[in-house]
């Protein structure tokens, strides 16, 4: 099988058809066009708007409500017979953060179409939530198309998640899901030191950051050394789709990853998903000077 990326595809997970091709005979571009108009009739847009950060469009496709800027990456996408139910597997490693912290409060830096904020306000009704979007369009499709709740558990902040970081009160939040992406990339300056720096200073004393990467940075790249030199624990995890979710904490794990197993059993359970696979692809990130990652043994 050859994938072929659709020109209308969170934060960067591409849609894609398979092409099926022969050892005997090469697909034409004939072939691809025939496919391509095929996949384009399945797709039916439903909404589009422009706002001054450019196009913010939903498409219903083979059963998924998707949101995109009008770029090759899809934003966020939404099963419309299970809205409960995490699309994209980096939304899923993102939960593996819950095996280590029953957070109060979540703060959540990007919208999108609120997959994470649905999920994580039915399985924690005891969670406040503090979403920080900087498009208002973009709350509005999501509170109108993406079905998120609205609620007094949840406060949306139409500002730009830099600013927040920069202003917000010092140890207010529990656990902070950073997912600040553009049309193309992510957010320059969730990439920076002083962007961890901000959010270390927002979170509690055994707080935690979650970070989506499209592209996880080099190792030995200034950013990830002061991200370790930062958090005592980093932990590190890939997708399938080839993003990154890297998870850090002001406090060292006090127990190794093979003794949460049990928990890990319980939170499969609580948010009706599988994530032994990706638990198990859990690797550490050394500290600065040792200049590579080392395995902690998930398997």
């Amino acid at each position: 099988m050859r994938f072929l990326a659709l020109p209308t595809s969170n934060s960067n997970t591409r849609r894609q058809v398979a092409t099926h091709c022969t050892p005997t005979k090469e697909v034409t571009l004939k072939d691809l066009i025939d496919r391509l108009a095929l996949a384009a009739n399945r797709e039916k847009e439903i909404y589009r708007t422009q706002d001054s950060y450019g196009p913010v469009v939903v498409c219903d496709y083979d059963g998924l409500r998707i949101l995109s800027f009008d770029s090759h990456f899809e934003q966020s996408a939404m099963r419309l017979d299970n809205p409960l139910e995490l699309v994209h597997d980096y939304t899923q490693v993102m939960l593996l953060v819950l095996l280590f912290k029953e957070a109060k409060h979540v703060t959540l830096l990007g919208l999108g179409g609120g997959s994470l904020l649905r999920v994580l306000h039915k399985h924690c009704p005891a969670t406040v939530f503090e979403v920080v979007e900087l498009r208002e369009s973009v709350i509005q499709v999501a509170l109108n198309l993406f079905s998120i709740p609205s609620d007094n558990r949840v406060v949306i902040h139409n500002r730009d998640g830099i600013d927040y970081v920069s202003e917000a009160p010092e140890e207010s939040t529990d656990l902070l899901y950073a997912d600040m992406y553009q049309a193309y990339a992510m957010e320059e300056f969730q990439n920076t030191s002083k962007f961890l720096e901000q959010c270390c200073d927002l979170l509690t004393s055994d707080g935690w950051l979650v970070i989506n990467f499209h592209k996880l940075p080099e190792f030995d790249h200034p950013y990830m050394e002061d991200m370790c030199a930062l958090f005592p624990e980093v932990l590190c995890c890939g997708t399938n789709s080839g993003n990154y979710v890297v998870m850090c904490s002001k406090q060292p794990l006090e127990q190794s990853l093979p003794d949460h197993r049990n928990a890990l059993i319980e939170l499969e359970q609580r948010f009706n998903v599988s994530l032994r696979k990706s638990f198990a692809q859990i690797f550490k990130l050394s500290h600065p000077g040792t200049s590579r990652a080392r395995s902690i043994g998930a398997r």
